[in-house]
């Protein structure tokens, strides 16, 4: 085929060449006057390249260019290259009319030069000539030509006034522009929406071969338009079997249409698969807006999602219409989330406002949802429709819904003062009002706003409301008031509490004998105590054994101070058996029973138990003590040695060992055994230097070494401690007047006589104790630099009563300070010494916290694994140790066992901790694809923790990369403005609306059509 076409092609050209060569050598033959009629005769015959040769040879050879021949051929020339579509003709055209302006061709040259420019669809150009053309000088075809051209050109720039009688003339008379015309003509009428002319004249062409497959989109589009949907579903079936591709689609699209219009859905689908099938270019939002709402007439809801959503992203009433219905869809798949927010789209589009009050309302009643709302702004848009509409029949409505979304929000205050402004309640905003009331004074009570509580307990009271209700604000009344230290006003509420008949039916009625019993306990007034705490035991439900635990220990102590020990040991053995809370303290106060008694056996057993059993209990340094102490005044003194030295051993820190080796010391002593005592008593000035102990065991030791007479040992011994031992009157005096000024709260002079100590006593016998003044101090007066000087030197001594403090404070500055590594440094000293188990856990806390901050994940969740096995931890530290934990396992990248750990914290954790847990809860499940459940968290934290506002955003950002996975981009564009409109910060608007940009981007392009398009000629 290539090769046959190939030989075409030389054949052609050859004969071309031929011809030339021929009549170039024919037209040698003869003079110039037979070289121009030949010329003419070329052209006329259309043979513009010969008769082109032949011009421009004539005028080569011509003695007088001026001559009419000479004219003539210039214009001859210059048309045949017009013809021959050489790039030169243009200008050859030109430079005729310019040199021969009074030709007779002129004219005839300007309107050949005006066709050019219209072939080449410069039709302003073209104009500008054809308005000058003399149609009189042009033949009748040519006449008609120009008339075709203009009309057209004026079409072609919009300028259908001037084109319409131009096509009109046309059609009016024969020729062969009359069904062109009538076509153009027709569309300015179907332009200008004068259907009936346009449509009549389309049925002429109904059968015309160039117009048979155009005309029948134009005779449905305006059946179409003047709303005939009879005929366009009656003739559009027909006409479609019989279209091309292109209009296939348009006519599909109109038949689909019309039956919509007819609320036929089942049919306008039908049509809308072949609309969609046969498209050629984006399906429009008006067919993606009408298959969605017919698909969701038919009930599948999910299709209409589909489609609806890639109509509501715009900014018009189409757009605030099919997010309106979206929302209907959304609340019918019970994705009741996506639907608030498709109603917040279409009522604030505002096109239709009728349409807009309606969708507030729905919009309104789903954020009453938990964690649907996040930044509370329905109450804002019903205040302003209340505002925009005061006479409104749906204003109260709109009140008691606002009412409600505060309470769903949690904040009672406002929904209180706006239920205290309303004239006149329903019945069911009464109940509210009342129960309200009763919520935030609890609420306020649990924050420790005791005042506060007893307002609104007051108004309870003094208010309308049941007797139940009455009871329980005067139990509560009585509890702020005991917070509040006031005893008297306390005790005389539960008075009042116990005495209302309401009250015998309340889980408050026992507790209020439990509070009155502390009340009468504290006075001191152990008669009534034991009456009260006796009447809660025996009133109190099973689920309160913590709290009958208590009380039969207060009612042990009662026993133990009014001296009834028998009793006492009673109480505090139903105490252990009641519940294990408070069991050590039990046995312990058992153990002094004993001991009050003269049974000095149990006594001893007693504490043996508490300290076998509870090691770690705070009483284990005081019960060694104790059991040292009373072998020491029974005379069993190798057994009292022998506890004090375990108590030495296990508790090196603990006060009462100074005073278990002091008693070792004085024991040996009294017992003439000097070299025991030395030895004991040396120790103790070592280990406690500057210590009330060491002072008293120097004391012991002059004593040992005068009795022994060797002062020579002695003074060696002094002259090695000489910092210790040598206490100069002045040097006590001076340090005497600092703690006078410390004692009296009279800080800053004892800062200042505490500098003039440090500066006249270097090597001072109180230099510890001071330097703890000047710390306490530095820190009521504020001055920081001087806090750290004397923490620094407390730290710089052998480790003393001042270090676990120390070490706390400074750890705690350094943290402050963000200097995680120092901070690291010293809780983990401080971890090593401490025998306090507050002290230790906060300390490894702290490791724990500085090693996360450091970056050192491993051993973050090292130490973390290490406090979880600590006993008595708080539920704070629990939920710490979870936070610190997860957030490691999230940075290593391991985001199961991070999910682990952080939900745990933000389900326990009401804080901005738990907040942010829930946080890197939901980013880690985004990180392992389960958006269903990083969807469902975040709503979550918008719902327990809307008061950290910088978290919630945070979520709701999270959650755009979530539908943007599911190819939401409606809901994730939605969920990004809404951060953008209400949250307050500027740094999180600015990463939401990076975000929406990227989301925007990503989302797939939908035709900007609104609708049926106007038909193109």
């Amino acid at each position: 085929m290539r090769s046959r076409l190939r030989f075409c092609l030389i054949l052609g050209v050859l004969f071309f060449v031929t011809n030339s060569i021929s009549a170039q050598k024919h037209i040698e033959a003869y003079d110039p006057e037979a070289l121009f009629n030949e010329g003419v005769l070329l052209f006329k015959n259309q043979e513009y390249g010969a008769a082109l040769s032949a011009f421009t040879q004539y005028r080569a050879q011509a003695t007088d260019a001026k001559s009419q021949r000479c004219v003539d051929a210039q214009y001859y020339e210059a048309v045949s290259s017009l013809y021959l579509g050489q790039a030169d003709g243009p200008a050859k055209i030109i430079k005729f009319v310019n040199d021969n302006p009074g030709s007779t061709w002129a004219r005839h040259a300007n309107f050949l030069y005006a066709n050019n420019l219209f072939q080449n669809k410069k039709y302003k150009d073209a104009l500008a000539i054809y308005e000058k053309t003399d149609a009189f000088s042009l033949t009748t075809d040519e006449a008609q030509q120009l008339q075709f051209n203009m009309g057209y050109a004026y079409f072609q720039t919009g300028d259908l006034d001037k084109a319409m009688p131009l096509f009109h003339g046309l059609m009016m008379n024969e020729g062969k522009y009359k069904d062109f015309a009538r076509y153009y003509y027709a569309h300015i009428q179907y332009v200008k929406e004068k259907y009936n002319e346009a449509l009549d004249n389309f049925r002429r062409l109904r059968v015309h071969p160039d117009y048979a497959k155009v005309v029948p989109s134009y005779i449905m589009q305006i059946a179409y338009l003047k709303g005939d949907y009879k005929s366009v579903i009656e003739e559009g079936p027909g006409y479609i079997q019989q279209a091309d591709k292109k209009r296939k689609s348009e006519m599909a699209q109109i038949v689909a249409d019309a039956y919509f219009q007819q609320k036929d859905y089942d049919n306008a689908l039908e049509y809308y698969q072949i609309y969609t099938k046969n498209l050629t270019r984006g399906i429009s939002r008006e067919a993606y807006y009408q298959m969605g709402v017919s698909k969701m007439m038919k009930g599948d809801y999910k299709g209409a999602i589909s489609d609806l959503q890639k109509v509501a992203g715009s900014n018009d009433i189409l757009a605030q219409y099919a997010s309106y219905y979206l929302a209907s869809c959304y609340a019918k798949t019970d994705e009741l989330k996506y639907a608030r927010s498709a109603f917040y789209t279409a009522y604030s589009a505002g096109f239709d406002k009728e349409l807009s009050n309606e969708a507030l309302f729905d919009y309104a009643r789903l954020s009453l949802i938990p964690g649907a709302d996040p930044f509370n702004e329905a109450v804002g848009l019903l205040d302003s429709f209340i505002a925009e509409y005061p006479r409104s029949p749906r204003k109260a409505e709109a009140e008691e819904m606002a009412i409600y979304l505060l309470l769903n929000a949690k904040e009672n205050d406002e929904a209180l003062s706006r239920l205290e402004a309303m004239r006149k309640k329903s019945s069911a905003l009464q109940t509210v009002y009342d129960e309200l009331l009763y919520a935030t004074g609890i609420d306020n009570y649990q924050k420790g706003s005791y005042d506060k509580a007893q307002v609104y307990f007051s108004k309870i009271m003094n208010g309308k409301q049941s007797a139940a209700n009455k009871a329980q604000a005067c139990f509560w009344l009585g509890e702020s008031a005991y917070q509040l230290g006031d005893f008297n006003k306390a005790g005389k509420y539960l008075k009042q509490f116990k005495e209302m008949d309401a009250a015998a039916g309340l889980t408050e009625y026992s507790l209020a004998d439990y509070d009155l019993g502390y009340i009468y306990y504290q006075k001191p007034d152990y008669d009534a105590a034991t009456e009260r705490f006796r009447s809660f035991i025996r009133l109190a439900s099973e689920d309160q054994n913590d709290l009958k635990n208590d009380a039969y220990i207060r009612l042990g102590d009662c026993q133990f101070m009014e001296r009834n020990y028998d009793n006492a040991i009673n109480y505090y053995d139903l105490a252990t058996r009641v519940g294990k809370r408070n069991s050590d303290y039990a046995l312990f106060q058992q153990g002094l029973c004993y001991g009050a008694k003269g049974k000095v056996n149990q006594k001893i057993n007693m504490l043996n138990d508490l300290i076998q059993t509870y090691p770690s209990t705070p009483y284990y340094e005081q019960a060694l003590f104790e059991i040292g102490n009373t072998y020491l005044v029974h005379g069993d003194k190798r057994s009292a040695i022998a506890n004090f030295n375990r108590l030495i051993k296990d508790r090196p820190r603990s006060s009462y060992t100074r005073q278990a080796m002091m008693k070792v010391g004085m024991i040996y002593y009294n017992n003439n055994q000097y070299d025991q005592a030395l030895t004991n008593l040396k120790n103790l000035v070592a280990s406690y230097p500057n210590t009330d102990e060491s002072r008293e065991a120097l004391s012991i030791i002059r004593s040992i070494y005068m009795e022994q007479n060797n002062l020579d040992e002695y003074f060696g011994y002094v002259n090695a401690n000489g910092g210790q031992v040598k206490v100069t009157q002045q040097d006590s005096l001076a340090f005497a007047n600092a703690e006078g000024f410390y004692l009296d709260g009279q800080y800053q002079k004892a800062q200042t006589a505490l500098q003039y100590y440090f500066d006249n006593f270097k090597r001072g016998a109180y230099l510890l104790k001071a330097h703890y003044y000047g710390l306490e101090c530095a820190e009521r007066v504020g001055t920081q630099d001087q806090v750290i000087t004397h923490l620094n030197y407390i730290l710089s001594q052998p480790d003393n009563d001042y270090t676990d403090n120390a070490l706390l404070k400074m750890a705690r500055i350094e943290y402050e300070k963000s200097n995680y590594g120092k901070a690291g440094e010293y809780y983990e000293r401080l971890s090593r010494i401490t025998e306090e188990p507050l002290k230790r856990l906060e300390a490894l806390e702290g490791c724990m916290k500085s090693n996360f901050f450091q970056g050192k994940y491993d051993k973050a969740i090292e130490m973390g694994e290490s406090l979880r096995q600590s006993r008595d931890l708080t539920e704070d530290q629990v939920n710490q140790i979870n936070h610190i934990m997860g957030k490691s396992y999230f940075e290593k990248g391991n985001y199961n066992a991070a999910i682990e750990k952080l939900d745990k914290s933000a389900r326990n954790d009401k804080s901005v901790y738990g907040a942010e847990s829930a946080y890197y809860s939901a980013l880690a499940s985004i990180k392992l694809k389960q958006y269903d459940e990083a969807e469902n968290k975040v709503f979550d934290i918008s719902d327990n923790f809307s008061k950290y506002d910088y978290w919630v955003a945070k979520s709701f950002i999270a959650l755009a990369d979530v539908y943007v996975a599911k190819e939401n981009y409606f809901q994730a564009k939605e969920t990004l403005r809404s951060v953008i409109d209400n949250y307050k910060g500027s740094d999180l608007k600015q990463e939401a609306r990076a975000k929406l940009a990227e989301v925007e981007g990503k989302e797939p392009k939908v035709s900007s059509s609104n609708g049926i398009e106007p038909l193109e000629p």
